[in-house]
């Protein structure tokens, strides 16, 4: 029962997590407008990029490796891997803030380096925060961590319905917003998750669990994942900073905002995420290639009946729904609500495919996939962009996906072939 109720409360605050952030892109679209959407997310572009690299380096290695640890060697290793996210805020503060500043002036948009401090910031806390709400979901105080994640999301959204309302309406006082709630639940991370850290201070420190001994296990591990995640950054993102330097940030806040209308959809694949990797592992022990197929098959029915739906829903009426939501201004952009219900589609079944390759312990296959998902993106974009303009953007993300889709396909019948 205990177990169960763990995985509740896991399950409510991924939920609360996905939630918020699926309101909070509707209502920065409403309140920013076009212009305005745009540049805010070029610039959180960055900050999902060294969210990646932590995710691959840090939380990832931390997840799997503290439930193998003896009781009265945890301590030790939460001291090595906190300093190990202390640094890398640190270098996220500073990376940031240039990177930023050299995107201003590569994209011709004087308009970002205002957001240098505020989105250097806003990277650095938020990286932060998800870290302690890993650490505290990993050692066994789920509860505690929803709390953290009702802190940071739940005022995020508060504050900046309240400022829009009251003050002024900015991608600049929306990061300093998200930097801000991030912090204040960083503060209760810290009380909350102390004396985990603290543990046994007469217990000897362990060489295999030193700092730099963590750093290289983590290193090892995580490698083929920050490959795997800069390349799907580049294959989600690269496009979007292609669009804004060749056509404008208004362009860019069309198309993420109307991606926003079926983002309800990545709801659905947070939870797959969290429950079809570990199943389709366990199928495949207990019933083999067979067992693990007709598992898959089975969760690509349902999933991609449950995604249909959120896109049928969408697409029926793309216009109205982009009205009611935003307004005005966002008239006549229908037509890419339709091509993101397309892409989620066509997206939606690289997940089944990638939690079997996972449970076949091919998961260079996937890196593979999606690095060819990354040449594709720069190999197509460019020409179909100064063809089209933003139906090219539009196009190009929709065979970007079904190139990916195509060789996750192969790959994964490849390897339940020959394995």
């Amino acid at each position: 029962m205990q177990g169960r109720k763990k995985t509740n409360i896991v399950l409510a605050d991924q939920a609360l997590v996905s939630g918020t952030n699926f309101l909070t892109g509707l209502l920065l679209a409403r309140f920013l407008g076009l212009e305005g959407y745009g540049h805010f997310m070029l610039a959180y572009g960055l900050v999902l990029f060294v969210s990646g690299i932590q995710v691959a380096l840090i939380v990832s290695p931390m997840m799997v490796t503290i439930p193998k640890l003896d009781y009265f060697d945890i301590p030790i290793y939460l001291k090595s891997v906190t300093f190990q996210q202390l640094l890398f805020s640190i270098a996220t503060l500073i990376f940031t803030g240039l990177a930023i500043f050299l995107l201003a002036g590569i994209m011709r948009m004087p308009q970002l380096v205002a957001l240098t401090l505020p989105v250097a910031f806003t990277a650095s806390a938020f990286t932060t925060q998800d870290f302690i709400r890993r650490l505290l979901i990993v050692t066994d105080k789920s509860a505690q961590a929803f709390v953290n994640d009702f802190i940071s999301y739940g005022l995020q959204l508060g504050g900046l319905i309240y400022w829009f309302l009251n003050w002024d309406q900015s991608a600049y006082s929306a990061f300093w917003i998200i930097s801000a709630t991030s912090a204040i639940a960083i503060a209760h991370g810290i009380f909350a998750g102390w004396s985990l850290i603290r543990g046994d201070s007469t217990r000897a420190p362990s060489t295999e669990l030193s700092f730099v001994s963590v750093l290289i296990r983590h290193w090892e591990f995580g490698k083929w994942l920050v490959a795997r995640n800069t390349t799907y950054w580049g294959a989600s993102q690269f496009l979007i900073y292609l669009a804004g330097a060749m056509l404008s940030a208004s362009a860019v806040g069309a198309l993420t905002a109307t991606r926003n209308i079926i983002g309800f959809a990545n709801v659905l694949f947070l939870a797959l995420e969290n429950i079809v990797p570990t199943r389709a592992a366990a199928m495949l022990k207990q019933r083999g290639h067979v067992g693990l197929k007709k598992y898959l098959r089975r969760v690509s029915l349902m999933g991609s009946l449950l995604t249909g739906l959120i896109v049928l829903i969408a697409v029926a009426a793309p216009e109205f729904w982009l009205d009611l939501v935003y307004g005005e201004e966002y008239a006549g952009y229908g037509w890419l609500v339709i091509g993101w219900g397309i892409y989620y589609i066509v997206g939606f079944f690289h997940r089944p495919l990638s939690a079997g390759l996972r449970a076949l312990d091919k998961t260079k296959d996937i890196f593979t996939a999606t690095l060819f998902g990354m040449i594709a993106t720069m190999l197509i974009s460019y020409p179909a962009i100064s063809l089209f303009k933003l139906s090219g953007a539009m196009i190009s993300l929709i065979l970007v996906q079904i190139i990916i889709l195509i060789i996750l396909t192969y790959r994964f019948r490849f390897q339940i072939k020959n394995t």
